[in-house]
């Protein structure tokens, strides 16, 4: 039998390898003991009657005689109702499996992970803090989770989250979306082109900007954006290499999407800090400018499924072959989603007018993202501020956030994984708000793991998309008056029920978001934006 008297347990139902659960399973009584408390765990945690269980990394069948035999601290167990075992067998990688591992000594300078949320003035929904806290204690290998001012609910996982780990990834905490983000663009065009009037013909010729691309613009789109010098080539036998077919998702090249995705044509409504605005990047305040937020498209879920079909929802070892995999794809799509973002401003610019290539890059942020990063961190001895013990979760405030890694450091590398927060550590920072709102360009300051090395990536959803729908149509039953933001914003956008879902009721005040950031010190804001026009999407 197993020396090691306890094993950590990863459960997944066969059926649905997204339904999964850990749990502590003691290996000190009879094979038939351990057999029936896996049963017992399958029915409460997963309300699935277990009939048959098999070990993923082999496809071996669990039985009562031989359950402590091929059970091991970190196994990861498939269960089923009586049906054969579907899906990919896990390969045989013992350091993939990482919950559970047999000593958890990564997070030895942290007894219990950094846990904060960055909100003192924002509106914040309980359910959005409670996944960020469940997840960050529940997945081993984590030493930081840090929700930002926009920070709101995802499906399983909140949206506006950083989470940091050691040694580990979990695809599952960048999401699908893998890439997605913002390019700010200065302009060839002046703002006083951006009459009332001239709005109005813009907007009518946006409509259908999107449209998916023929195999012939795909060809000559790809080939224009491989010549530019500032990202990465489209690689696509690489894709091919990990079974995944680019042809599939290529014609989304160039399409902004739906959900929260956008174009929006901005002009300087306020300069705050002449020093960043004017001398650090030399914007000209007269300038048009072009925030795109768009994605990975399907590309990043075809990964992300990939992944779940393989491992189900556990992490990947840093070092294995397995995370290799992945973060080469992971990587591919990024810059992937760096293209789509170039073409969708190209496509747009040159229905005004405009050209892409007289435009001048401000920016260009993925905020769905896993990237290394280099840490101090303090000793468990040292692990205090203001009184706190060691281990417990830090407490918000700015005194604690500019001092926290001060104090006998040592140096780590960590993993941070990004769903829905911008960088803090890689330059200027565009934060928009709704379309109905002002969009802030911020300069981070001493970026820092207390922040997660990240800031707000927007105002953040108040309203899930049902309740904005149906509170959308009892307040205003004719869409029409949504194509007019409060600040005499023209929207574009022929799919009505996104029109009610992404009302700017439905966001939270992006004033609140950045004020609570400025409030805490971790940035200097350079100017506000003002939307002109915002295109969603066209179908």
């Amino acid at each position: 039998m197993s020396s090691i008297r306890r094993a950590r347990i990863t459960l997944l139902a066969n059926h649905n390898r997204n339904v999964s659960t850990v749990f502590v399973l003691s290996l000190e009584g009879t094979p038939a003991s351990c057999y029936n408390s896996i049963v017992t765990a399958a029915r409460n945690k997963l309300r699935l009657k277990c009939k048959m269980v098999y070990l993923m990394s082999t496809g071996e069948v669990v039985t009562k005689e031989n359950c402590l035999k091929v059970i091991e601290n970190g196994s990861v167990l498939v269960v089923s109702k009586g049906e054969a075992l579907q899906g990919a067998i896990r390969p045989e990688t013992p350091t993939v499996g990482v919950i559970g591992l047999d000593t958890l000594t990564i997070n030895s300078t942290l007894k219990k992970p950094l846990l904060d949320v960055l909100i003192v003035k924002s509106w914040l929904e309980d359910e959005g803090e409670k996944q960020l806290r469940t997840t960050a204690k529940s997945l081993p290998q984590v030493v930081a989770a840090v929700g930002m001012p926009d920070l709101h609910p995802g499906k399983r996982y909140p949206i506006g989250a950083v989470y940091a780990t050691e040694g580990v990834l979990y695809p599952m905490l960048v999401g699908g979306d893998i890439g997605c983000g913002m390019i700010l663009l200065e302009t060839n065009m002046k703002s006083s082109r951006a009459t009332e009037k001239q709005v109005e013909k813009w907007c009518q010729n946006l409509v259908g900007v999107d449209r998916p691309l023929d195999a012939f613009d795909i060809s000559k789109s790809i080939e224009w954006s491989n010549n530019s010098q500032t990202i990465q080539p489209v690689v696509e036998e690489l894709f091919q290499k990990h079974g995944i077919d680019l042809n599939k998702f290529n014609p989304s090249l160039g399409t902004v999407g739906a959900g929260n995705h956008f174009a929006e044509f901005q002009v300087i409504e306020h300069i705050y800090d002449r020093a960043i605005f004017e001398e650090k990047t030399q914007l000209n305040s007269e300038s048009l400018f072009l925030l795109v937020h768009s994605g990975s498209r399907g590309l990043g879920a075809a990964i992300l499924k990939r992944h779940i079909d393989s491992f189900g929802e556990v992490g990947l070892a840093s070092d294995s072959p397995e995370a290799n995999d992945y973060l080469e794809l992971h990587d591919a799509a990024c810059e992937w989603a760096r293209h789509n973002r170039r073409l969708i401003a190209k496509r747009v610019l040159e229905r005004i007018g405009g050209s892409l290539d007289e435009s001048r890059c401000v920016l260009d942020i993925w905020h769905n993202n896993v990237s290394a990063v280099s840490c101090t961190m303090p000793t468990a001895d040292n692990d205090k501020s203001e009184g706190d013990k060691p281990g417990e979760e830090w407490k918000c405030s700015k005194e604690n956030r500019s001092d926290e890694m001060k104090s006998s450091p040592t140096t780590r590398k960590l993993w941070l994984h990004r769903k829905g927060a911008a960088p803090s550590n890689q330059g200027l920072v565009v934060i928009p708000g709704s379309r109905g709102s002002l969009s802030y360009l911020v300069q981070p300051i001493e970026p820092r793991l207390g922040s997660g090395f990240s800031l707000a990536h927007g105002a953040g959803r108040k309203w899930h998309r049902s309740k904005a729908l149906a509170s959308g149509k009892s307040r205003y039953p004719n869409p029409e008056v949504l194509r007019t933001t409060p600040l005499r914003g023209k929207v574009v956008c022929t799919d009505k029920n996104l029109l009610y879902e992404e009302a700017p009721d439905a966001y939270k005040d992006i004033d609140a978001v950045v004020s609570d950031l400025v409030d805490l010190g971790f940035v200097k804001v350079a100017a506000s934006f003002r939307p002109v026009l915002s295109y969603k999407t066209s179908s």
